[in-house]
């Protein structure tokens, strides 16, 4: 019995070793488990904060590179500003000068002037008979001896009233020179204030720009390589609308053809016509269509006249972001930009308008935005970066017409690519629009 008894304890002392065992390599398979994924979530989450830091990254950069450009706008702006009011400061000066000079003269006259009038006065009282004219004039010896009394009586009263008048009319010359001397020198100060305020707001651009360009030179590899991935892009959205603006070529030449052919057909008709109403039917299409052609001649003439004049193609206050051709940034001679038109940033919903009256040539999706041609005569401008297109193909459109509400770039900025075109000839914009 004790044997047995013996037996049975020692099977349940290996039973509940065994099931202590299984239960310890389970909770340590559950542990490692938990710490898999604690660590395959540490590791989402580490490569989730480097993409946002990327991304961030990113956007910093591009923000320094846009600050930069604007602050080198308003630097150059600034500088104009500064040079204008060095030369307003300078014809100023030599203003006063004059004015000082012609003071000095009329000062001097007034005392000649006065000297010779006073002298006439103590002659008179020397000769006090004078005063009494008709005794001076009755007392003569003779005929012709009053005579000439009386006219020398009027020429010394004359002479005096003008003597008089002169003195009185150059004292209001140089009460006048006076006045005028003195806006000048209120003006010239007004320029001296308006120069000390502009020095210091271009020492505060400078200095800004700086510290931006720091920060880009800095991370020039990421800087480079975002200019290369903007270029590529700049130059797919360029390929796409040259191919645009091709077909519109085309497409104008077809039908300035098919007009031509129309003309010399109402021509042939006219020249054909059996009776009156014939004639008059092909003489009013031929006329038709000259007025057209005419009317798109005068257009691009127009058009060529307004040169330098034409409105910003963006509502409200807007800055050229980034310049047409190949250029370089101040502080960043190694990075090389090339734009085929402009970049135009504008404010929070601020729209794209015609820069001269149109036709609108058409409208195109191109990726996430829209490309907008309006067509002046042989010119065509080029709206790139539409968000809500607010025209449509064949629409007529008036100089500032609303075109459309702007799209954002990578930047999160409502920002507008404009080109300018004489057929397939490429124009700097910049030398077109009125800033």
């Amino acid at each position: 019995m004790t044997q047995t008894l013996t037996r049975i304890l020692c099977c349940l002392l290996l039973l509940t070793a065994s099931l202590g065992g299984s239960n310890a390599y389970a909770q340590k398979r559950k542990t490692t488990k938990q710490q898999l994924q604690a660590q395959q979530q540490q590791t989402t989450a580490a490569r989730k904060k480097s993409q946002a830091q990327a991304t961030q990254l990113n956007k910093n950069i591009q923000a320094a590179l846009d600050t930069v450009i604007l602050l080198d706008n308003q630097i150059e702006r600034q500088q104009h500003d500064i040079d204008s009011l060095n030369d307003g400061i300078t014809a100023l000066q030599q203003q006063i000068a004059t004015l000082e000079e012609e003071m000095a003269r009329l000062q001097q006259q007034l005392a000649e002037k006065k000297t010779r009038y006073a002298r006439a006065m103590v002659n008179m009282q020397r000769h006090r008979k004078l005063q009494n004219k008709l005794l001076f004039i009755f007392s003569a010896k003779n005929f012709d001896q009053a005579i000439r009394r009386l006219r020398y009586t009027q020429e010394y009263s004359a002479f005096l009233r003008a003597q008089g008048q002169m003195i009185k009319q150059q004292q209001a010359d140089i009460l006048r020179k006076q006045n005028e001397l003195l806006a000048a020198k209120t003006k010239l100060e007004t320029h001296r204030v308006a120069l000390q305020e502009q020095m210091a707001l271009l020492e505060q651009a400078k200095a800004s720009q700086q510290e931006h360009v720091k920060y880009l030179n800095k991370n020039l590899k990421t800087l480079q390589r975002q200019i290369k991935e903007y270029q590529r892009k700049e130059a797919d959205l360029n390929k796409q609308i040259d191919r645009i603006i091709q077909e519109e070529i085309a497409e104008a030449q077809r039908k300035a053809e098919a007009e031509r052919k129309r003309r010399e057909e109402a021509a042939r008709a006219a020249a054909n016509a059996s009776n009156a109403a014939d004639k008059s039917a092909a003489r009013t299409t031929e006329r038709a269509i000259e007025r057209a052609t005419a009317a798109d001649t005068k257009l691009s003439t127009d058009f060529a006249a307004n040169k330098g004049r034409l409105p910003m193609p963006v509502t409200g206050t807007a800055t050229i972001i980034r310049h047409y051709g190949r250029y370089t940034v101040s502080g960043l001679s190694h990075v090389q930009l090339d734009n085929k038109g402009i970049d135009i940033r504008g404010q929070q919903g601020a729209r794209a308008c015609a820069i001269f009256d149109g036709t609108v040539s058409g409208v195109y999706q191109i990726g996430t935005a829209n490309v907008i041609l309006v067509r002046h005569g042989e010119y065509i401008s080029v709206y790139s970066g539409i968000d809500t297109p607010a025209v449509a193909k064949g629409e007529h459109v008036n100089t500032r017409q609303n075109l459309g509400t702007l799209a954002t770039d990578d930047n999160d900025q409502p920002t507008l690519h404009f080109q300018l075109r004489k057929q397939s000839q490429r124009l700097n914009p910049e030398q077109w629009i009125k800033r």
